[in-house]
């Protein structure tokens, strides 16, 4: 058996004597360390199921490590510029008093905030205030 499979079962069995047999949380360290040994594995030509049972940890959560995206931080550059709002945008036709078809919209934010009524000239506006 592999030295770092060994020392996770230690671990393991250490947890569940002083947790009385709880299932074992890794934390932010421990999962580092098995992704790092699971990935020279992969190079080595082993499948994530084969490895999960090695290391006696559910296939799912492995492979919920595996390809965690690490948190968004800005670039340098993105920092200085404000962030985008999220909007929808819904346009109809509709008939004005001298009952010619034109096109009005409805701008929803995110906040739950929604302008109606609005040109396309006045939709610019908006969106322009939101930077």
């Amino acid at each position: 058996m592999d030295d770092f499979v060994e020392e996770l079962e230690r671990v393991r069995r250490e947890w569940a004597r002083l947790h009385g047999g709880a299932e074992i949380r890794w934390n932010a360290i421990w999962r580092r360390r098995i992704v790092e040994w699971v990935r020279k594995q992969q190079a080595l030509g082993k499948v994530v199921p084969e490895l999960a049972e090695r290391l006696g940890i559910r296939v799912t959560q492995l492979r919920g490590w595996l390809y965690a995206r690490a948190p968004w931080q800005p670039s340098d550059g993105e920092a200085d510029r404000p962030p985008l709002r999220p909007v929808q945008i819904v346009g109809e036709t509709v008939r004005i008093p001298d009952g010619v078809p034109e096109r009005r919209y409805a701008v929803r934010l995110r906040a739950g905030v929604i302008v109606r009524d609005l040109t396309l000239l006045e939709v610019t506006e908006v969106l322009r205030s939101l930077v």
